[in-house]
């Protein structure tokens, strides 16, 4: 028969891996009233394990202490100051967490928990590990730390639930892929923001607001994004539609600004087969750096001072050449097509390319090669046979003429 509970009315002390892999335990029961640590995989990949219920408060949750307890709903983590890495991992089934108390939730620590959709986080906290969230379906992060706290790389990417952010005092970076693939609608920055890393926000394909504090001395909110306040370098664009908008006051595009929507490899152009979006390069901007819009191999389109210049290469915009304009400064590889900005939508050119970087005549010719080499192969194998055939039939008839032949003495 196999352990379904466990009581324990007494302290003592639980050690790491204690009830490892116990597909059958439901429910773990903690009568004693004095402090509990849970250590490393303590309930690591017990999947019906539901329910966990301690008097006493727990302080401290080792890594992949909860390690695909996909059964697990509900625990109380009120008391709980550290969460070691991918502790609550793939925990699909936990639904809210109260972590009032936790300074410090490390790496993985709720990745996959697809159901979580509310966290309470402490004002004592100190870091979010990376990959923390990502794959949750959190809706909303308010942290009001009295602390300097880290959130790192990855940390609420893929919640596609995610629409509201608000970021007290204390933190300085909002590092890479920290919110990129969310439905992000706002998200509110401290003064104390002084770096936002290039794709914070990528792949967020639809428009959303960022309010930074007035006090903050690098950055300035704008209607379509945020601005670097003395350089008036575009920091992040925020407006899309069929085009992405950049603020008016944009001066200075450089390789650290965040274009969203222009990102070829990521999800949203997977569904575009037309190529990417315009890009409305206000008349204020006086220099583009060369490599602010490096992507791969998908049409990019700008929109300059009534000139839709077009780019419809397969080519990595690694190089630098440039394009004549009004502005006289190097803006992508290779000669662009022209045309008037409005005066044809951008995706009825049936020169642009598909999915996979071919027009339709290069398709054909692909179809058309792939059919005459079949071809030709079809009729080498035919030859081949056939003539094998043929050549087994004479050696047959020469071997019967020579049982016909007489010899004379």
């Amino acid at each position: 028969m196999y352990l379904q509970t466990i009581t324990i009315d007494h302290q003592v002390l639980i050690g790491a891996g204690a009830f490892f892999s116990m597909p059958n335990l439901e429910e773990f029961e903690y009568s004693n009233t004095k402090l509990l640590s849970l250590l490393d995989s303590t309930f690591a990949n017990c999947s019906n394990l539901e329910d966990i219920n301690s008097e006493a408060p727990i302080i401290y949750i080792g890594s992949d202490c909860f390690f695909n307890c996909s059964s697990l709903e509900d625990f109380d983590t009120k008391s709980v100051e550290f969460i070691g890495s991918r502790a609550f991992e793939r925990c699909s089934s936990l639904k809210s967490l109260d972590l009032s108390s936790c300074r410090q939730i490390s790496d993985n620590s709720f990745f996959g928990c697809k159901k979580l959709k509310e966290i309470t986080f402490s004002n004592k906290l100190t870091s979010i590990g990376k990959e923390c969230f990502l794959w949750t379906a959190i809706e909303n992060v308010q942290i009001e730390s009295n602390f300097h706290y880290n959130i790192e790389s990855y940390a609420f990417s893929y919640c596609e639930e995610l629409e509201t952010v608000s970021l007290g005092p204390g933190i300085t970076e909002l590092k890479d892929m920290t919110f990129s693939y969310t439905s992000l609608k706002k998200i509110i920055l401290p003064e104390t923001i002084s770096k936002i890393e290039s794709s914070a926000f990528l792949c967020i394909t639809h428009s959303f607001e960022v309010k930074i504090d007035s006090r903050n001395p690098i950055f300035i909110s704008t209607t379509n994004g945020v601005l670097n306040k003395n350089t008036k370098a575009l920091v992040v664009s925020t407006y899309f539609d069929e085009k992405a908008t950049l603020p008016n006051e944009t001066v200075f595009i450089d390789g650290d600004t965040v274009l969203n929507g222009v990102d070829a490899n990521e999800r949203f152009f997977s569904m575009r087969s037309e190529g990417a979006p315009i890009v409305e390069v206000p008349s204020s901007v006086l220099y583009i750096k060369d490599d602010s819009l490096i992507q791969s191999q998908y049409l990019y389109s700008l929109c300059i001072e009534g000139n839709h210049l077009i780019y419809d290469k397969l080519i990595n915009f690694d190089y630098t050449t440039y394009v004549k304009s009004s502005y006289k400064f190097p803006i992508m590889d290779l000669e662009p097509n022209y045309k008037e900005c409005g005066t044809e939508p951008y995706y009825a050119n049936s020169d642009f390319r598909g999915v996979f970087g071919l027009k339709k005549n290069e398709i054909f010719l692909v179809i058309s090669i792939c059919i005459v080499s079949g071809t030709f192969i079809a009729f080498l194998v035919y030859f081949l046979v056939v003539h094998k055939q043929v050549c087994k039939k004479k050696e047959k008839k020469q071997e019967a003429g020579m049982f016909d032949v007489e010899f004379s003495e």
